[in-house]
């Protein structure tokens, strides 16, 4: 059953301090979706894994596309103008009718191409770009389903993604619910990386959305399940770890590249992030800690944020600098109030430190190498840290 354009009634939120008692007991009534829609809209992203030899053949390579049918392989066999793409939409290991696409690849004049999978049967485009990691292909769902709904007397966009690509809204995909700020930031093609799995809640002041899929579509709202700052670190374990495995792969490169001594000492027990929702709550976390705060601006679609956590955050020059701060990460998409864009920050990965006041005293903006990262902090300390 798909997401109607308006949900049929008006869900109540508790009190916030009633929602902070876990032992009061919060009854709330889940709203039965009735009804069905469904838009093609601008492309909602799914990153794929990179593109990789198969089976030793010269110039061909492999990804995969999610979908309820499983994954389903995308083969490049050949270059140039005779290069063909395989989709193999069976899954039967040979290609079929319509499964044989011509493909023509990133160039220099054309770094960046779209190619349409609608006559494989697929309701998607696939994105292709190159790195440095090789041919890189991000698929894109055609449509996803959404709603409006109103929740403690503001108006939330419930938007789900197809993300296994059958048509309907099911245990499968990702949803995201933005208030109007987060929606002047948050656009299609970026949304996938905002999003949450379908079992997931997404937060709204002290109380926690919930979809159910298990029978038709519900929304619900209560208690949080469990504090958001938990659930924010583990999301970022999890959107972190297919990106960490390809670095680690491919770390003898990456470091060369950057003229990064391998052989830097690293930190066997590196600090601990704080993950907040927002500004607001890092700085509580700082003033109860009563050290300076180190805010890191991050992205679930930011390579170079994942770079700072898997090489950098692990660096033991860079630690011991990192333990005289607060150290807070927040995931600037899912932030309700926008605060990098409030304090004129754009871009990720963003730092920002604050002083006991809250008062933010140095900024910095994108990757560095280690070596570099310690000027940066030694100049934040200098700067945050009291006279």
């Amino acid at each position: 059953m798909f997401l109607p354009a308006i949900l049929a009634a008006l869900l109540a939120v508790p009190s916030a301090d009633s929602v902070r008692d876990e032992r009061t007991p919060i009854p709330f009534e889940p709203v039965r979706v009735e009804g069905a829609t469904r838009r093609d809209v601008a492309t909602a992203q799914l990153p794929l894994e990179p593109f990789r030899a198969v089976d030793g053949e010269a110039g061909a390579r492999r990804t995969h596309v999610p979908s309820a049918r499983g994954a389903i392989a995308l083969t490049v066999r050949g270059a140039g103008e005779g290069a063909t793409l395989w989709v193999d939409v069976d899954r039967d290991g040979a290609a079929g009718p319509g499964e044989t696409l011509p493909f023509v690849g990133p160039s220099d004049a054309e770094p960046f191409r779209t190619l349409s999978l609608k006559s494989a049967g697929l309701p998607l485009e696939l994105f292709v770009y190159e790195d440095a990691s090789g041919l890189r292909a991000t698929a894109m769902t055609l449509y996803h389903h959404e709603a409006d709904v109103e929740v403690a007397g503001q108006t939330f966009r419930v938007v789900v993604i197809d993300s296994d690509l059958d048509g309907a809204v099911s245990a499968g995909d990702e949803w995201a619910a933005l208030n109007a700020r987060q929606q002047e930031f948050v656009r299609l093609p970026g949304l996938s990386f905002v999003s949450n799995l379908v079992s997931e809640p997404w937060y709204v002041g002290r109380a926690a959305l919930r979809l159910d899929v298990s029978d038709g579509v519900r929304l619900s709202v209560g208690p949080e399940a469990r504090p958001r700052h938990e659930f924010l670190a583990a999301r970022s374990k999890r959107r972190s770890a297919p990106l960490f495995e390809l670095f680690d792969a491919t770390a003898s490169e990456f470091l060369e590249r950057h003229g990064v001594d391998p052989e830097r000492p690293q930190d066997e027990r590196p600090p601990q992030w704080y993950h907040a929702w927002d500004l607001d709550e890092a700085k509580a976390v700082a003033r109860r800690a009563g050290r300076p705060l180190w805010v890191e601006f991050t992205s679930d679609g930011c390579e170079w944020c994942k770079r700072y956590a898997w090489l950098n955050h692990r660096d033991a020059e860079v630690t011991a600098l990192l333990r005289r701060f607060t150290l807070v990460k927040i995931q600037r998409d899912l932030d309700p109030g926008q605060s990098a864009d409030a304090l004129g920050l754009d871009g990720v990965p963003c730092n920002a430190a604050f002083d006991a006041s809250g008062d933010v005293r140095y900024t910095a903006f994108g990757w560095v190498t280690p070596a570099a990262h310690v000027g940066r902090l030694e100049e934040a300390l200098r700067e945050a840290e009291p006279r």
